[in-house]
């Protein structure tokens, strides 16, 4: 849910079996909760971003045993698994270099340069052998880095992100893949930003939901 825009009235003239939350948010849906549960439809929550590494399976589960898909999410909690055990193991078999890597996310008001450090997808990074070069210099799961400490951490991994679809995100609304690569391309342009080691060796990429 988009909690600045969500509708409650619309989504009850629906008439819903069930909301799904997300843990994301603590304190935001309060009130989209609290009317659901008034017109006596159940809450169940999830979490895809504060800890996916631990929570994704969990989640699946929840979300086919409510909806009767039990089978579905277990095929797909088999696919995760197996995918996370086959990179695992042959990142440990060839163990590569670690290298750095920055997860960049845009501010609704553009400013540079906001990140993830702890939570999120860092669990991940450790089983991949990369370093998060916010994750010591952040005290929480989202802040905002100095440009100045992240020409010096230097990435060698640039990662764009935007789960956001207002118009002035990153990525914008539309989402195309040749929008998003020319917004990527744009923001590895701004100055600081493109003389890291991720953008000289073309080791830039995006994240997006769709």
């Amino acid at each position: 849910m988009s909690f600045g825009t969500f509708a409650v009235e619309t989504a009850l003239a629906l008439k819903p079996d069930l909301l799904i939350a997300t843990l994301a948010g603590p304190g935001q849906q309060d009130a989209v909760e609290r009317a659901f549960a008034a017109a006596g439809v159940p809450v169940l929550y999830v979490d895809f971003f504060v800890d996916p590494a631990r929570n994704t399976i969990p989640s699946i589960e929840l979300v086919g045993a409510a909806i009767g898909a039990e089978k579905q999410a277990a095929a797909f909690a088999d696919f995760h698994r197996r995918r996370i055990a086959t990179i695992v193991e042959r990142l440990a078999a060839e163990k590569p270099a670690r290298p750095k890597l920055m997860i960049y996310r845009r501010s609704a008001d553009g400013t540079c340069c906001w990140s993830f450090a702890k939570g999120f997808m860092s669990p991940f990074f450790d089983m991949l052998r990369v370093r998060n070069i916010a994750e010591d210099k952040l005290p929480g799961m989202v802040g905002q880095l100095s440009l100045e400490a992240v020409i010096e951490s230097d990435p060698d991994i640039f990662v764009a992100t935007d789960w956001s679809f207002w118009a002035e995100s990153l990525f914008g609304p539309e989402r195309t893949r040749e929008q998003t690569l020319a917004r990527l391309e744009a923001t590895t342009r701004q100055p600081g930003l493109d003389g890291l080691a991720a953008v000289a060796s073309a080791a830039c990429t995006r994240s997006t939901p769709r």
